[in-house]
């Protein structure tokens, strides 16, 4: 199927394969399906139904259920991957996105903890010369070490 963006959408019968699903988005008529609804509670899954309308197309809906359930960066990280248009969205502009923050975050302590990990030998050997060599400095200085 080639939807009127041009990306081509590949369908798998769910019975091929054993799938692990722990979300299950029926849209349009497929959310009054009594196969797959039956289907859906045979699988434990309470099912999600995207209703379009006709001024809302079927990927505003689906990129709008996604922005809810995961985010609204990752729901336009994923607009932008396939090349659909993201100005039409109704998104929550209150929603806090920290999850870049902190990725961000710990990317730079990661990084310093990398940068920081070859002096840590060099320190150590440091520390425990200095305790060794502490006498013979003094005696060097002039000083009696007794």
């Amino acid at each position: 199927m080639r939807t009127k963006h041009g990306l081509v959408l590949l369908t798998t019968p769910l019975a091929s394969r054993e799938p692990h699903l722990d979300r299950l988005i029926l849209p349009g008529p497929a959310a009054h399906d009594s196969g797959l609804l039956s289907w859906a509670g045979s699988q434990q899954l309470t099912p999600t139904a995207l209703t379009q309308s006709p001024e809302r197309g079927a990927f505003d809906v689906a990129i709008e259920e996604l922005a809810g359930h995961a985010g609204n960066a990752t729901a336009i990280t994923t607009a932008k991957f396939i090349d659909y248009p993201t100005g039409q969205l109704h998104l929550d502009a209150n929603a806090a996105d920290t999850r870049s923050t902190w990725l961000l975050f710990l990317t730079a302590v990661l990084a310093a903890g990398a940068g920081a990990l070859p002096s840590l030998p060099r320190r150590a050997q440091y520390f425990r010369d200095r305790k060794t060599r502490k006498p013979e400095l003094e005696h060097m200085a002039g000083k009696d070490p007794s």
